[in-house]
């Protein structure tokens, strides 16, 4: 089954993704670099929950990764919460 589209304009595609994670010795988990190609090869729009506690273990270059990402106007971060769990 195909997509049809009423009128000229496709429709605004915006993926919405929770829990953003951070890998040992890398920018994102592969899993997240995955998405991250996804969005950008198809030109869609992207928007991430974040949970505060992992933010604060990530190193600067994960930071400065994600910095780039929400410069680029492509994906957007939001607060997730601090633990998201019962810790």
């Amino acid at each position: 089954m195909g997509l049809s589209f009423s009128g000229s304009q496709p429709p605004v595609v915006v993926l919405k993704a929770d829990d953003l994670s951070f890998a040992p010795d890398t920018l994102l988990s592969e899993r997240w670099l995955r998405f991250v190609r996804f969005v950008e090869e198809r030109g869609v729009r992207a928007s991430i929950g974040v949970i505060g506690n992992r933010l604060e273990e990530a190193d600067e270059a994960a930071l400065s990764f994600v910095r780039s990402l929400a410069e680029g106007g492509r994906f957007e971060f939001w607060n997730h919460g601090y633990t998201h769990g019962k810790e």
